[in-house]
């Protein structure tokens, strides 16, 4: 079994979901805790990214800096996460991450979805052939985005191979720790959440949004 993985970054965009972001984000950070991870926040520029995008009725909004660009990405990330948010609705402002998730998916040990996030990982062809799922309010429309993916409805994640896919916004969190548990150990997911009074949703078919 190869050793779990170290290199990490994150893909923003205008308009991300803040939780989808700093939810699997947090238990990375504790997870870090005597590990010697590293990890890159990757945009289109660098700079800061709002979670508030174009048109967004929203009053409020926080926003992260990245560290490196689409073209100056470290060519070793390990594992990426894909966010979803309003962002992901204009597929054509889109373009430039949906090409950067194809281009760097084959050199990936594991992509990480959450969320509307699925949406462009569909459209650059990697779900193709796998079981995924996806926010329930947005379900219709992601699934519009990659007709060849096998949707789970009933999901709260969904794991097919090296790709991990979750359902709406906080799902983001269960399905890190799922992750956390697969490379980790379940000993390790279960210390990180307790250290963060998370009650964890142990079941990825427990998905009480599924009715939407």
């Amino acid at each position: 079994m190869s050793a779990p993985p170290t290199k990490f970054a994150v893909l923003l965009f205008p308009g991300f979901q803040a939780l989808d972001v700093f939810g699997p984000l947090d238990v990375l950070n504790m997870l870090s805790r005597g590990r010697p991870f590293e990890f890159s926040v990757i945009a289109a520029s660098r700079g800061p990214v709002p979670t508030r995008g174009l048109g967004s009725k929203q009053s409020i909004g926080q926003q992260i800096v990245a560290t490196h660009t689409l073209q100056d990405a470290p060519e070793d990330i390990q594992v990426l996460l894909v966010p979803g948010g309003m962002g992901t609705r204009d597929t054509e402002a889109r373009q430039p991450e949906i090409d950067f998730i194809r281009d760097r998916f084959p050199r990936l040990r594991f992509l990480l979805t959450v969320c509307t996030g699925a949406a462009l990982a569909a459209r650059a062809g990697v779900l193709d052939g796998r079981r995924a799922t996806t926010n329930k309010a947005s379900f219709d429309w992601v699934t519009t985005n990659g007709r060849k993916v096998e949707w789970v409805r009933q999901a709260r994640w969904v794991s097919d191979g090296n790709v991990w896919t979750s359902s709406g916004v906080s799902a983001g969190i269960d399905m890190m720790y799922g992750f956390v548990a697969a490379e980790f150990g379940e000993e390790t997911a279960a210390a990180v959440a307790w250290d963060s009074e998370y009650e964890r949703n142990t079941d990825p078919s427990n998905d009480p949004f599924s009715g939407r």
